[in-house]
């Protein structure tokens, strides 16, 4: 399936998404699946936002946070991935830039809702861009973001890369989504119309 300049605004205002919103989005979706289930969908997506708001995307709200941006405009962004038809989504790679932001990172989500992101956020404008310069401050700038999406986790790599080892996820508690809040003037037992 192919997408061309899908509204995101648009597309909020029907779904009825809180928070903000907004862009074009274009790209690529090949997906397969030999049943219903999203579990078993194998393929890949690749897609590029154009001049959008990204504030309702649950994980990109802990980037914003991160950085000490609200949700800024997005000049261009891109994400590659692919899903492998065991439950596992691998992020080969994702992009966002703005004026004053570029953010870069890869990993993994898995269909319980848990991510595993490399995340590169380099705000300081054109100087963190400089090739040398880019290299010697990702060293300090890269993080880890883990665990449910929801509530992700957020580690700094630096210690990992100085040491060359792989990060090794800490364990986090089990999440279990909070269920909400029950309309106490309807009977679950006695049907009323």
């Amino acid at each position: 399936t192919t997408l061309s300049d899908i509204d995101l605004g648009l597309m909020r205002e029907q779904l009825n998404i809180v928070g903000a919103l907004s862009g074009k989005v274009s790209g690529r979706i090949d997906l397969d699946s030999p049943s219903p289930s999203p579990t078993f969908c194998k393929g890949s997506v690749t897609l590029e936002i154009k001049d959008g708001i990204l504030g309702s995307v649950p994980i990109l709200k802990t980037i914003w946070i991160l950085v000490g941006l609200p949700a800024p405009i997005i000049d261009k962004g891109n994400l590659d991935l692919e899903m492998n038809g065991t439950g596992t989504i691998s992020v080969n790679s994702f992009s966002l830039d703005g004026n004053a932001f570029e953010f870069t990172g890869k990993g993994t989500a898995n269909m319980d809702a848990s991510i595993n992101l490399k995340v590169t956020a380099r705000t300081l404008g054109l100087i963190t861009r400089l090739p040398l310069v880019k290299d010697l401050l990702d060293l300090f700038i890269e993080q880890q973001i883990y665990g449910p999406v929801e509530s992700p986790q957020i580690a700094h790599r630096a210690w990992a890369k100085i040491t060359n080892n792989d990060f090794a996820r800490p364990p986090f508690p089990l999440w279990i989504p909070s269920p909400g809040t029950p309309d106490w003037n309807i009977s679950p037992v006695i049907p009323v119309q």
